[in-house]
This record gives C-alpha cells, structure tokens and sequence, in this order.
C-alpha cells in the first residue's frame, strides 16, 4: 500500500475493551488514547467487538467504531467486560471464542481494504493481535500490539504461547504497559519499553474539582473479579470499624462480593454502587479520603497490568493503597507517593487503612507527591505522542515536522 505522505495518518484500531458511549463506566483506555491520537491528526477507525445498547456505527470523541457481531445476539457475551474473567464465570462461552476469533479477523479485514490504513493498532496479543496477524498477511499493512497484562499472564498453553509468539514476531514494535508486563512476555520476542496507559490530567482535575474528601470513607473502583482483591479488601474493612467502604464496578464476583460483606458483618458499612458512569466515577474520588487498589494474582495466574484507575486517582490527588504487584508497585514509591501493601494480606491492608485514617496529612502529602511525580509519565498528551512516533515509524511515515521518526527499539 503506498504511503500517503502529505496525508493524515490512518490508524486501524482493534481492541476488545471499547465503551458504547463515551463516560458509561466502562473503561475507556482504548479510547482515551485512540482520541489522542485523533486530537494528534491522525484519522482513527475502531474496530470492536458488538455490546448491548451500542450502534453499529459511531464516532466517539472524534474516533469512529465499527462494531461486528461474533454470536447470536441473545447469547453473545463474551467480550462484555472481561474476556477471561467471563469465561471463568460460564464456561460455556468458551463456544463463543472460535466465533469472536472469526468474526474479529473478518471484520479487521474488511475494514482494512474499506479503510485503507497506514498502520493497525492492536490492544491485546489475543484476540486482536491476531487479528492485525491475519490481516497483515492478508494485505501487509504493518501493525503494532499494546500488551495489558491478562494476554501476558494467562493463555499458557503450548498453542496460545505460539500464537502469541506469532504475533509479537511480525509485529513492527510491541508495547507492554508495565515492566512486569515485560518482562513476562520478553521470551516471546522483542518489546518496546513499557509506555503506561495515559490519563488526561486536566481534565480529571477539572472534572473532580475541589475535593472534600469524608474521613474514613474508602474507595475501589474496577471489575468485581478475583484479581482485584476485593474480598482482601472487604476482611481488612471489617479489621477497621470507623471506616465506610464503597465500592464502583461490576462484573462476576458481585453476588460473592455482596455475600462476603454480610458473612462479615459490614454490610451496612458497604455500599456497592455497580458500574457508575465517568461522571459518578470523579465524584466518588472527590469526595473519598483514600482509594485502594488491593490487586492479587488470580486463577491461571492473570493479574492487573497498570490499571488507568490508578493514574487519574494520582491526577485527581487521591491517596492511594496499592499491592506490590506488577505496574501498581512500578507507579508507587511506598511510603512517599502512596502505601504499598503485600498481596492477598488482609493484615497489611488493614494496617494501611488505619495509617491513612489516622494520618490524613501524611497521606495528603504523598497523594501531592504522587500528581506531581507522574504528571510527565502519564500525561495524555505525552502518552499519545510516543504512540504516534511509534505508529508513523510502522507505517514509514515521516514525522509532523519532516523528519523520520526513529524506528522502535524492540526491533
């Protein structure tokens, strides 16, 4: 495909992650950087996988999406939320993971010779890296892989090991978002420097306002699954009476979740608000006085990249509690940007609780520490700068002011 010099950089996304609105709740990390690109000039197509109340085509935030359908519409599931985490809920979708692979390869190809992109950026070495795999043999657009963590942690198998192999390979630069990220996946090939995902810093801090934070009040926001910990998080709150616990996201730990809150006897000091929207997300951290992040390593070993949770808890000058544990122990210096906590300790989370409780001006201070240190790490337009250097260089496009961008370094 000639390149198209004088013209906008076209950019393929693939991702199984997208929200059907823009501020539904659901994490929108794909987005958030496909928007900076977009706001960068590049032209941004998103090619996602069908979910409930989402169109067929749309534009959001200056991204259009095309989503496909991969399984009857009554049934179809699979990629509403966490793939992994879904399939270990109700295995039998596992019926529905040879048809999503189909369907995700079809429709990339499709919108490859409709689209006619420069380069295609997938999220995930599983599924969509498969699916720029597929397409770049089909076509020889080039493309780059963004690794998140479960398709570095999980999928072990001899034939998934291969095919991420595969994917990696023929990558033109493949991106992991942490270093423990990294590290997993460097046996499988050449990778880029870890790049985390981006948070709009101003925009958060508009968004949140001024804080009030209510002593004792406790916050996690993400999927109810077991990775992210909330049962430790739930028997450290009830080591620590003062404290009031609430807890935003949804998925298929909830009912578990809400059982092991009234089996402990804190019920009443739990509230679990679901999935909440972007809006209702930034007036939770405006008014808590810390936020955790208890995350711990799951079935099939699968545990937490660097969740984008965390960096706009940092914007927005919330006090943070994190385990040590991949990109969340990367992002945090203990004791002087947030606490540090061992994973699935349910005494040294509550311990740290009652530290932040006690010492709101300590914790106030290392929430100021944390903004201040990871402005220039995780800034947006930072993030999506690097994107875009990395993208030109796999399309073999000059960069904005003329000069060839320097090709990836995993290569």
């Amino acid at each position: 495909m000639p390149a198209r010099s004088a013209e906008p950089l076209r950019v393929l996304v693939l991702a199984t992650t997208f929200p059907a609105r823009a501020g539904d709740g659901t994490p929108e990390f794909v987005l958030t950087l496909s928007s900076s690109l977009v706001e960068a000039g590049a032209d941004v197509l998103a090619v996602v996988p069908r979910v409930p109340g989402a169109d067929k085509v749309d534009e959001i935030e200056g991204v259009r999406v095309r989503r496909f359908a991969y399984f009857p519409r009554p049934l179809e599931g699979l990629a509403h939320g966490a793939i992994m985490a879904n399939l270990r809920a109700h295995r039998w979708r596992l019926a529905e993971v040879p048809t999503l692979l189909a369907a995700f390869q079809g429709a990339a190809l499709q919108e490859v010779r409709r689209f006619r992109p420069d380069v295609v950026h997938a999220h995930w070495v599983i599924p969509a890296g498969l699916a720029a795999l597929a397409t770049q043999r089909a076509t020889g657009v080039p493309y780059i892989v963004t690794a998140h963590g479960a398709d570095a942690y999980t999928l072990r198998s001899p034939t998934a090991l291969a095919a991420k192999r595969a994917v990696i390979g023929r990558s033109a630069a493949t991106v992991p978002v942490s270093k423990a990220i990294g590290e997993a996946l460097a046996p499988l090939g050449a990778l880029e420097e870890p790049i985390p995902m981006g948070a709009d810093i101003g925009r958060i801090v508009d968004e949140v306002g001024v804080r009030v934070p209510e002593p004792g009040r406790v916050l996690f926001v993400g999927r109810l699954v077991e990775k992210k910990g909330v049962d430790v998080l739930l028997r450290a709150a009830a080591q620590v009476p003062s404290l009031s616990l609430v807890v935003v996201g949804d998925g298929p730990s909830r009912d578990d979740m809400e059982a092991l809150a009234r089996d402990l006897g804190i019920r009443r000091r739990v509230q679990f608000l679901g999935q909440q929207s972007r809006a209702g997300v930034m007036a939770e951290m405006a008014r808590a006085a810390v936020i955790t992040l208890p995350s711990q390593v799951g079935a099939g070993g699968d545990q937490d990249g660097t969740p984008v949770v965390l960096g706009e808890a940092m914007a927005a000058g919330v006090p943070v509690i994190v385990s040590d544990l991949g990109g969340l122990a990367e992002q945090v210096t203990a004791g002087q940007t947030g606490l540090v906590v061992r994973p699935g300790s349910v005494e040294d989370l509550a311990d740290a609780l009652r530290r932040a409780e006690a010492n709101p001006g300590e914790a106030a201070r290392m929430a100021a520490r944390a903004r201040e240190q990871m402005v220039g790490a995780i800034d947006l337009a930072s993030v999506g700068q690097r994107y875009l250097g990395l993208l030109r260089a796999a399309a073999g496009r000059p960069a904005v002011d003329g000069v060839a961008p320097d090709p990836p370094t995993g290569r």
